[in-house]
């Protein structure tokens, strides 16, 4: 029940989330468009990847996971390029390796996660 509760939290929010069938479990993707004010990549819409686990709400759902290399334009913030992992996503994926710690102060859903998201990508800018 919780990776359905994720995905209908993020369709209260107006996504489309999709889950893959590849035989990773929990493996959720959904297209994000980056916040104005949030750096060079403002406006830009990217697909997200997150693996959601049984334990959810009480467990976060993954750091991000993300596909931006077909979007045109795209910049490698300062961060993005020495905290990038291989995803479980694919080859054409990127894992931003960061810390969920956050999650344990907020109401734990959907909402949270892109509210943590937004701040991830704040932070790939901040000098």
């Amino acid at each position: 029940m919780a990776k359905a509760d994720f995905l209908n939290q993020l369709q209260a929010l107006g996504y489309n989330p999709q889950e893959l069938i590849s035989g990773s479990p929990g493996h959720i993707t959904f297209e994000y468009e980056v916040p104005r004010g949030v750096g060079p990549n403002e406006g830009k819409r990217l697909l997200i990847g997150t693996v959601v686990n049984e334990a959810y709400p009480d467990v976060p759902p993954s750091a991000p996971h993300y596909k931006a290399k077909s979007i045109p334009g795209w910049v490698n913030v300062r961060q993005d390029k020495g905290f990038n992992a291989q995803s479980s996503f694919g080859d054409d994926w990127v894992y931003w390796s960061r810390n969920m710690d956050l999650w344990s102060k907020t109401d734990r859903n959907a909402k949270a996660y892109l509210n943590i998201l937004q701040t991830i990508l704040f932070r790939m800018n901040e000098v």
